[in-house]
């Protein structure tokens, strides 16, 4: 998975899973998108792997998150649609592997004199991008793989364990 343009293409295999796989792919892509220092966003995470798992609610959440002022940013808004996934939004799970996504475009350097925009393809293959595009290519893979919900659930909460403690997106 070397590109940008195969990334994309993961998204038919995302949109085929059912909504429960989504919605497992989808907390995994923001709960990385996070960062260690977004306390409350890892609290509303975990209450989505809860829910995922026990049948819980995150209308709640989903409002509060609707309503936040900061919901154009990447960590608010991966948040707030894979707690959409959850409810059954069509669509949810991608865009928040999506906004997880813009998240690794955002943190491209640029060398100072560069143009400020270059081709996507470009910013496609700088280290940061690439990790992010290998981590949820891992994540679908996992998602795809395990035999049931609850199994998937426990090997992308030990992946994400590990990514944060590796510091995670670069």
């Amino acid at each position: 998975m070397d590109s940008y343009e195969n990334w994309s293409a993961l998204r038919g295999r995302v949109l085929a899973m059912p909504l429960d796989r989504q919605a497992a792919f989808a907390l995994a892509c923001a709960q990385g998108a996070l960062g260690p220092d977004v306390e409350s966003l890892s609290a509303l995470i975990e209450l989505g792997w809860d829910a995922l798992l026990d049948g819980g609610d995150v209308s709640q959440a989903v409002t509060e998150l609707k309503n936040d002022p900061y919901l154009d940013d990447d960590p608010v808004a991966a948040t707030y649609y894979a707690l959409s996934s959850l409810q059954g939004e069509a669509g949810a799970a991608w865009w928040a592997a999506s906004r997880a996504m813009d998240l690794a475009f955002s943190r491209v350097d640029y060398p100072s004199g560069a143009q400020v925009f270059r081709p996507l393809e470009v910013d496609a293959r700088t280290t940061v991008v690439q990790a992010e595009i290998a981590r949820q290519a891992r994540l679908l893979e996992t998602v795809e793989s395990a035999p049931n919900l609850a199994l998937s659930v426990s090997r992308l909460s030990n992946d994400q364990n590990l990514w944060m403690a590796l510091g995670g997106v670069t």
